[in-house]
């Protein structure tokens, strides 16, 4: 009897240290996911869209005209503490020389949808914000032309709409190949980054930086960039910031990009 007893005290004690060592406090989900985990999501249409909280992410294939033979797709999935954004393209050679696409990322109101996906934008510039875009890790892998890049959209009025866009503002963390539009004015220096400043003035003015700096950066300060433009001219402090968007201008080529934990602070 007491040996009995003395082996179902061991077996209690055994049970007992297995839940406390984490098999029961992983946290998994039936389908043995983190309880976290984001439903994944994907899609291969042209103007896809997959909405995350406050962001937009768009199978953007604007430039593509008459082309036929290529293959764009976007998808949103890993963990609610680490969303990973996916996206990935292969686009013909020689057909000309201008943007097929644009995958993206949409913050903000983009001047030609009809909301916004964020109370923060539009703002007004002379609201002097600080604008804080982070990301966790960011990788992406191009062949042929075309680059990686932030484009912002600035309006006149507080409901942006195509008829009232000023500027473009597009800051290029890598460049494979491609020239950025109008000529070169100016070489400023952000945060530790070296950058090459481009206008150009169609139906409004377009304003490129274009990073020289091979260091890899995981935050960029859109008000340092603001700051500059402002003090040297190029936007005015009564336009609006409309939407912030981040993604792969493709000509020509194949690749893929991916960014986990990407966010933006507006304060």
């Amino acid at each position: 009897m007491k040996k009995t007893v003395k082996t179902l005290i061991i077996l209690l004690m055994v049970v007992f240290l297995k839940c406390s060592t984490g098999d029961v406090g992983t946290n998994t989900t039936g389908n043995n996911l983190p309880a976290d985990s984001l439903e994944s999501k994907s899609s291969c249409t042209d103007g896809a869209e997959i909405t995350y909280e406050n962001y937009r992410l768009s199978n953007n294939v604007w430039g593509k005209g008459e082309i036929t033979d290529y293959q764009q797709c976007i998808s949103v999935g890993g963990l609610k503490s680490n969303p990973e954004f996916k996206w990935e393209w292969r686009w013909p050679a020689g057909v000309n020389n201008a943007v097929k696409s644009y995958p993206e990322i949409i913050y903000g109101w983009k001047p030609w949808s009809g909301a916004s996906t964020s109370n923060s934008l539009p703002a007004k510039i002379s609201d002097n914000k600080k604008y804080a875009i982070t990301w966790k890790s960011l990788t992406t892998q191009m062949t042929g032309i075309g680059n990686l890049a932030f484009d912002i959209w600035v309006t006149s009025d507080k409901t942006p709409s195509s008829s009232n866009i000023t500027r473009e503002i597009m800051i290029w963390l890598f460049n494979s190949g491609q020239q950025a539009g109008g000529s070169r004015i100016d070489t400023v220096e952000i945060d530790g980054s070296v950058y090459y400043l481009y206008r150009a003035d169609w139906d409004w003015t377009y304003l490129a930086f274009v990073k020289i700096s091979t260091a890899e950066v995981n935050q960029i300060n859109l008000d340092k960039f603001l700051a500059i433009l402002l003090q040297k001219g190029h936007i005015t402090d009564s336009e609006y910031v409309a939407a912030i968007e981040f993604g792969n201008e493709v000509i020509e080529g194949s690749g893929k990009t991916e960014v986990k934990g990407y966010n933006i602070l507006i304060q």
